[in-house]
């Protein structure tokens, strides 16, 4: 093989490889997060995100601790979750599968997080059904979630 398609073809590999953001290792670890109540059911979901280095550079495995208090309904639902984050253009979007629930008919929460950082992260739950509304999530034991 020439030098020029040894070249090009280093080249085409680096260039698939995912970048590194940076800073994405300073996601790593505990966060808590909480969202705002829904405006039909006045349900709200809160929790804990521990996240660890995925298979990339910019990938994440999360695994979450929710509970869904729906005071207005009088339920409290416990869910554990495992989630795959990816940081692209700086913005993070998770995506979760149940693991374990106490309700059957919770639905695995989807993230899109736009404002992040290496203390507070906001955006949206979303999980393209019911649910779509602010979310913010804070490093464990910074204080008040949502005021």
């Amino acid at each position: 093989m020439s030098a020029i398609r040894c070249s090009l073809l280093a080249l085409a590999v680096f260039s698939l490889a995912p970048c590194a953001h940076a800073g994405a290792d300073e996601l790593l670890g505990r966060w808590r997060f909480a969202t705002a109540p829904h405006p039909a059911s006045g349900c709200a979901i809160s929790g804990t995100a521990d996240f660890s280095q995925g298979v990339a550079a910019n990938v994440f495995a999360i695994a979450i601790e929710a509970e869904e208090h729906c005071p207005e309904l009088g339920r409290m639902a416990q869910v554990s979750e495992r989630c795959v984050g990816m940081l692209v253009e700086e913005a993070l979007r998770i995506r979760c599968r149940l693991v374990r629930s106490d309700t059957p008919d919770y639905v695995p929460d989807h993230f899109r997080l736009d404002a992040v950082s290496h203390a507070l992260m906001t955006g949206r739950l979303d999980d393209e059904r019911a649910w779509d509304v602010p979310v913010r999530f804070e490093r464990d034991g910074a204080g008040a979630l949502i005021s």
